[in-house]
């Protein structure tokens, strides 16, 4: 059974290395799906009129931390909404060869939200779902970093790309063959690389890292 210690971590470098590899492409289907779960400061619970005593929001949302930018074609599902949105979530990236999950640092969120998708994907899916497409990294636990290399993985310029021959993956019924990771250090690392790079990273502000 998948846990958070046995779950694989990708690179800020890496993770660049294949979006920039992606934009190059001449395909429009998306083979990298990052989702985003820090939280934001909209409260889910508004307190009702004339009520005496203001309702106080989730502690998720307490501290919203979904500022300052977010990686470029990331998907925003705040953590608190997971537990509903994660089964439609495991249908919509069915196709999608790579997921990756972070919130700012993916020391919980993160993690937590790709072992919900791991096992409601298991769920659906059955536990014959296809998890072989790696980046050359096998074992768990281990982080897919720019200088590690695999057999049937191309390297260009800008470093690691996708599997030679390797389609679609679809698998029918059972969805295509996937790989799920976290990223090393969330956002917090990756905006001190990549913030200022526009074809990385969207609505920086850095003001707010300084």
């Amino acid at each position: 059974m998948e846990t958070v210690a046995t779950l694989d971590r990708i690179s800020r470098e890496r993770l660049s290395s294949l979006l920039l590899s992606q934009q190059k492409t001449l395909s429009t289907a998306s083979k990298i799906a990052i989702i985003d779960v820090r939280d934001g400061g909209t409260p889910l619970h508004p307190t009702p009129p004339n009520s005496p005593t203001p309702l106080t929001p989730p502690p998720s949302l307490s501290h919203p931390d979904y500022i300052g930018g977010h990686i470029l074609t990331s998907t925003h599902i705040p953590s608190q909404t997971l537990p509903d949105r994660t089964p439609s979530l495991v249908h919509a990236l069915r196709d999608t060869r790579i997921v990756v999950f972070h919130c700012a640092l993916s020391q919980q969120r993160g993690p937590t939200a790709a072992l919900q998708y791991l096992r409601e994907r298991k769920r659906v899916f059955g536990d014959d779902a296809p998890q072989s497409f790696r980046l050359g990294v096998g074992d768990p636990g281990r982080s897919a970093t720019a200088g590690e290399g695999g057999e049937g993985v191309l390297v260009g310029e800008e470093g690691a790309e996708f599997e030679k021959g390797s389609g679609t993956g679809e698998t029918e019924g059972r969805g295509g063959e996937q790989e799920v990771y976290v990223l090393d250090g969330g956002f917090v690392k990756w905006q001190e690389k990549y913030g200022g790079d526009e074809r990385l990273t969207e609505g920086w502000v850095r003001e707010i890292w300084e």
